[in-house]
Order: C-alpha cells, then sequence, then structure tokens
C-alpha cells in the first residue's frame, strides 16, 4: 500500500531551542505534521504556532494534536486548543488519548467523547483519534465513530518491522500508524522522533484533508451555492446557526456535570493480572486499604484481564470516604467478599471496566 510519511513535534523536539528546518523534512518526502498544540485546560506548547507556521510555509498538511486530560473541565480544554491556535485554521485535528489522570473509564471516555463531538463539528471529516491498544482496552468504552490514528512502536520504542499494527479491541482498522518513537528525521534537531505512516497517498491525503477538489467536488460546491442564493431560507437558518454559535463561544464556559456513579450491582471488574500460580491476594494502599487482586491458577499470560463478578448480584458499593469533592469515586467496597483473614476488600475505581 502506498503511505504518506508524518512526524509530529512538541517543545521536546528542540534541543537547546534549536527551529527545526521543514524544508529539509518536506524534501526528504515527509507530507504530514502534527504538532501538540495543548494539553488539558492548562498548557500550549511554547513551540507549536512557530513549528505549525514553519511546517505550512514548507508545504506541509498541518494536524495539530489535542491532550484530553480528563481531570480537567472538557470545555475549557477545547477553549484552551482555540486559543492554541490562534486564528490558524488547520488541514485536520487530532486528539490525543494517553492521560488517565487516576481517573475511571466512564470518565475518560466521557472526556474524550465531549472533544469527538465538538472537534467533529469544528472540522467534520478532518478529526483523528490517537491512542494505544492498552490505554484504549483499559481506559476507552467507545471509538466515537472516529477513525484510528494508532501508536505502536516496535521492541523499546523503535521501528515496528510487523506488517500492521496491535489496535485497541474498539478498532479493527487504523488510518495512521506511528511505528518508530526513536527516529531521525532530516531537519529535525532531536534524532528521537515519533515516525508515523498514513495509509495513503499524498494526493490522497490532501483531498482527505480538504486541500484539494476534484472537479466534481467543484460542481458540487457550486451547485450548493446556487442553492444557497435562490434559498432565503437556508441563508436565514445558516445566519441563526452562525450567531448562536457566536453566542455560544462568548458564554462563560461551564463545566459539564461528571457523570454519576451508576448503581453497584451494574458493575463488573476486571483486574491486571501480574502473577501466576496464585488464588488471590491483597495489597494494602493509603489508609490501609486493602486492594483486592485475583490472580489465575494456570499459566495463562499475566498481562490478561479476566472478569470474576457476576451482574446479577451487587458486589460493588461507593466507599463513601473516598469520594472527592466533585464526586469522582476513587474506589469500591466489595460486598460480601473478604480476604482470607476476614479483612474487608476494595476495588480502586480505575479497575472498574464496564456497565451492562
Amino acid at each position: 500500500m502506498t503511505i504518506t510519511k508524518a512526524f509530529d513535534t512538541s517543545r521536546w523536539n528542540h534541543p537547546n531551542d534549536e527551529p527545526i528546518d521543514f524544508a529539509q523534512a518536506y524534501a526528504d518526502g515527509y507530507r504530514i505534521h502534527s504538532p501538540r498544540a495543548s494539553v488539558g485546560s492548562y498548557y500550549i506548547d511554547p513551540w507549536f504556532r512557530r513549528d505549525f507556521d514553519a511546517g505550512r510555509a514548507a508545504g506541509f498538511i498541518e494536524a495539530p494534536y489535542h491532550v484530553t486530560a480528563p481531570e480537567y473541565p472538557d470545555n475549557l480544554q477545547v477553549d484552551k486548543f482555540i486559543q492554541a491556535l490562534d486564528g490558524r485554521v488547520p488541514d485536520g485535528v487530532v486528539i490525543d488519548a494517553e492521560l488517565h489522570r487516576d481517573q475511571t473509564p466512564i470518565r475518560v471516555t466521557a472526556c474524550n467523547r465531549f472533544h469527538a463531538e465538538r472537534f467533529s463539528q469544528m472540522y467534520p471529516g478532518r478529526v483523528l483519534f490517537y491512542t494505544n491498544a492498552s490505554f484504549g482496552n483499559t481506559y476507552l468504552l467507545s471509538n466515537f465513530g472516529l477513525p484510528l490514528f494508532v501508536a505502536n512502536p516496535g521492541a523499546g520504542g523503535g521501528m515496528n518491522t510487523n506488517p500492521a499494527p496491535y489496535l485497541p479491541r474498539l478498532w479493527d482498522d487504523f488510518i495512521a500508524w506511528q511505528k518508530d518513537w526513536k527516529h531521525a528525521i532530516p531537519g529535525v534537531p532531536d534524532e528521537t522522533n515519533d515516525y508515523s505512516e498514513f495509509q495513503m497517498s499524498e494526493q490522497e491525503a490532501r483531498a482527505y484533508f480538504g486541500m484539494e477538489e476534484s472537479e466534481e467536488d467543484e460542481m458540487a460546491i457550486e451547485q450548493k451555492l446556487d442553492d444557497i442564493l435562490t434559498n432565503q431560507g437556508v441563508i436565514i437558518s445558516n445566519q441563526g446557526i452562525i450567531l448562536q454559535y457566536l453566542h455560544d463561544m462568548a458564554q462563560n464556559p461551564v463545566e459539564p456535570p461528571t457523570p454519576p456513579a451508576p448503581p453497584a450491582q451494574r458493575y463488573y471488574v476486571q483486574l491486571k493480572v501480574d502473577k501466576t500460580n496464585a488464588r488471590f491476594v491483597y495489597r494494602m494502599k493509603e489508609g490501609g486499604i486493602p486492594i483486592f487482586q485475583i490472580y489465575p491458577g494456570d499459566s495463562r499470560p499475566v498481562a490478561e484481564r479476566i472478569q470474576f463478578f457476576k451482574k446479577d448480584t451487587p458486589l460493588l458499593e461507593v466507599y463513601k470516604t473516598r469520594v472527592r469533592g466533585d464526586g469522582n469515586v476513587y474506589c469500591y467496597k466489595l460486598v460480601g467478599r473478604f480476604g482470607r483473614d476476614g479483612e474487608e476488600l476494595y476495588v480502586w475505581a480505575a479497575d472498574v471496566m464496564k456497565t451492562w
């Protein structure tokens, strides 16, 4: 398959504050550039605007990325990304999901869903979702209907020479593959860069990101313009949408409500297995709280996750002294399950995987 070479940048790719020679990278066949724009609602990359402008001037497709941080208000994060752009118009946007910050899968999913919906409204058909199999399998309960930009380098973060990447369970296909985290790219001072391949030709990539239009596309646009000019109702409707959008953007941001904890009987739990040949153990956490772990009794892979609760029995209840002021739950108490010495057991909220 024809591929288009891509790379992403942040301030870490500028050792000693050296600029990137994008013309040299372009001459070496790279065509897509994803600079880091923002993280959560608190950070704008200091090199973002310079890298975006330099890449655009060199002819790159510019698809900046925003790192979601689920412990922060969702709408403030989108505002931070818009602030980072400072009027720039990207060719596409990458939602980077790699932080959980001890939030539950429900909250992590809700945060990324908000970004997926808002960015898709702003940049329809040009939004990619970046994650890796481990994070996706643990913290995401949906793929949000977005094409996947999968992070799957080889051993030690080097080049992955496999014919295909390892995908999160919610995706059966991908549009871009980050294959190497230690790549030397001509023109980039840092020699340990993220190298990616988009599964399309350069012409297809430019069409995908709306940078080139076919003759049929141009005819369709002309027809749409004719329709608008002859249909005042459409014009009025569009004006109303624009005015409502400007009104909404001018309002003070309001944090979306934190999803309430579902009833305990709707939960089941999966915990990461890190040993074999044991029935279970518990480990002490903050405040002496014993945290339950289940281990398989045979030689199954230690990375396996296993389900051990039935949905028709209420086995989890919120541990009230471990609830934050914003309603987020730190851990749950196991109902009717005790350790070998009769001690009560608890499960960290991050280990609660799904609901029925």
